[in-house]
């Protein structure tokens, strides 16, 4: 009997800490100075993806991507040399077309950010490059907290998706919430 005060306290509890407000503001910073430190975190591996082959193979770091490699990986690290976050570049799916995204990692593993970026010739609303960025923020892990796209010409100047002439291709919005799912999902085999 004693017990069922105690049990109801921490429901109670545990339903106030549910309905505490998330200071957006703070866990925006917070993401976006762990995905600055990760930006500028060393190169520790590169791996590229063959036709063939399920798991990547490692890629002597400033070594040069065989013509048929499916994709690139390049994976940077923590101080301690843990993963901090990975790049993939996919292989050109048409003409003019250059696809990447970058998982951004807690020191924990867990995602924080993933950012997803095209570029693309011949658009018809950029005179340059146009470029199609998208990106999730996670908080708490597995959480997609907050979303933004956004389209820009080559010059990083804003521009108006109406008369853009996307490319017709498919492409892929993963999300992996740790760094092991994504490191087993892609067949890499980094420790």
């Amino acid at each position: 009997m004693r017990l069922l005060p105690l049990l109801s306290s921490c429901v109670v509890l545990s339903l106030h800490a549910q309905d505490a407000p998330i200071d957006t503001n703070a866990v925006i910073a917070r993401i976006e100075a762990r995905m600055a430190e990760v930006n500028q975190a060393p190169i520790i591996a590169e791996y590229i993806k063959v036709p063939g082959m399920e798991e990547a193979l490692l890629l002597e770091v400033g070594s040069q991507v065989p013509k048929h490699a499916e994709v690139r990986y390049e994976l940077y690290g923590n101080d301690d040399r843990s993963l901090a976050g990975l790049t993939e570049y996919l292989k050109s799916p048409a003409k003019g077309v250059e696809l990447s995204s970058s998982y951004y990692f807690d020191t924990d593993g867990n995602t924080v950010a993933v950012w997803w970026k095209m570029t693309w010739t011949f658009s018809g609303c950029a005179d340059s490059l146009a470029v199609e960025t998208s990106v999730s923020y996670l908080h708490p892990a597995t959480h997609v907290f907050y979303e933004y796209a956004n389209l820009t010409d080559g010059h990083g100047t804003d521009i108006d998706p109406e008369p853009c002439k996307f490319p017709d291709i498919e492409r892929e919005y993963a999300t992996f919430y740790h760094r092991d799912m994504l490191l087993l999902m892609r067949h890499i085999p980094f420790e």
